[in-house]
């Protein structure tokens, strides 16, 4: 019985040092254990040092960029999207939050445009100064003016 208890604390104690000699393994912001992958996605409450938008507050750009088309109603339009370590973007959709809003095809096609032209402009999420890709979320609100 000694023999296996020792065996497992062995096996526990060499375990733990491969790791943490193993460059490639983190620690994330939230205390969970992270493998660098390049296909991972970390997710926003993941990290510490997430991603940012370099030509200021993002929801500005928006709304200065949006173009509202011709059947615009008030609605509003999520864009999910990962930000990859160069700035480019993947993975892009849209959808509606919830059933209030229909998604309308022409504010579908509106919202992923305005969302494309902030692509270049991020900076990426960072762990450990290496970067990682992050998924990211943005609502585009339409407000025409006649409503």
């Amino acid at each position: 019985m000694k023999n296996l208890f020792l065996s497992i604390v062995l096996i526990f104690a060499t375990s733990s040092m491969v790791w943490a000699q193993n460059p490639d393994t983190t620690q994330s912001s939230k205390g969970k254990i992270v493998t660098f992958d390049s296909t991972y996605i970390f997710e926003y409450y993941m990290l510490q040092d997430r991603a940012y938008f370099t030509l200021g507050d993002v929801n500005n750009f928006i709304d200065s960029n949006l173009v509202l088309p011709d059947d615009a109603t008030r609605s509003i339009v999520m864009v999910d999207f990962v930000i990859e370590p160069d700035s480019s973007f993947s993975k892009v959709i849209a959808y509606t939050p919830n059933d209030r809003f229909p998604l309308k095809a022409s504010h579908q096609k509106a919202a992923l445009e305005v969302v494309k032209q902030m692509e270049g402009y991020w900076e990426p999420a960072h762990i450990d100064n290496r970067k990682v890709r992050m998924r990211m979320t943005l609502p585009v609100r339409f407000k025409p003016s006649n409503q």
